[in-house]
Formats: C-alpha cells, structure tokens, sequence
C-alpha cells in the first residue's frame, strides 16, 4: 500500500515508489511530468543534469539564442511543447481488420 505521508512530504520519493512497485512506468511518469513542465523547467532540468546541447557535443553555433523565458511568448502551433512519434506509441495494427 502506498503510504499518503510519503505523498505529502515527499513527493518526488513516493513518485519513485509507485514507478518500483510498477503501478506506472517511468516512461508514464516522464511523459506526465514533461507535459506538466513549463519549457524553461525543461531546459532548466536539462542542464542541471548535463543532458542540454552544451553537454552533449552540439554546436553552439547551431543553437538559437531565445530570450531566457519564452513561455509567454505566443505560438502559433502549440502542438511543440511535447509530442510522441508513432514509434512512441504501442499500437496493434492486428486490430484494424
């Protein structure tokens, strides 16, 4: 049984428990925290573990330099905040007969 106190005072820890006791995937947790992120989180998380283009080998010269907090900024498409590849999904083409 998942503990409510743990819930409470330490979410991060009783996120992590329910993904062990495989209640939920970390591929689900991700996807729900990811969709949940404002797009500076993102890129916050990114590069406090080393994971943003600066650590993984891109060009410097290729990134495109956004000002610092462009969630307000107005999209025209707002589908790119988070989007799955049809690989992403598990879909049973056996179903479609």
């Amino acid at each position: 049984m998942h503990n409510t106190i743990d819930f409470r005072r330490r979410p991060c820890d009783y996120a992590m428990q329910i993904i062990e006791d495989g209640y939920v995937s970390g591929k689900e947790m991700l996807e729900a925290c990811l969709e949940r992120m404002t797009k500076t989180e993102i890129r916050s998380m990114l590069d406090k573990n080393e994971w943003s283009p600066r650590f993984i080998g891109d060009d410097p010269e290729d990134l495109v330099d956004l000002p610092d907090d462009d969630d307000d900024l107005e999209d025209e498409d707002d589908d790119d905040d988070f989007d799955l590849d049809d690989d992403d999904l598990d879909l049973d083409d056996d179903d479609e007969e």
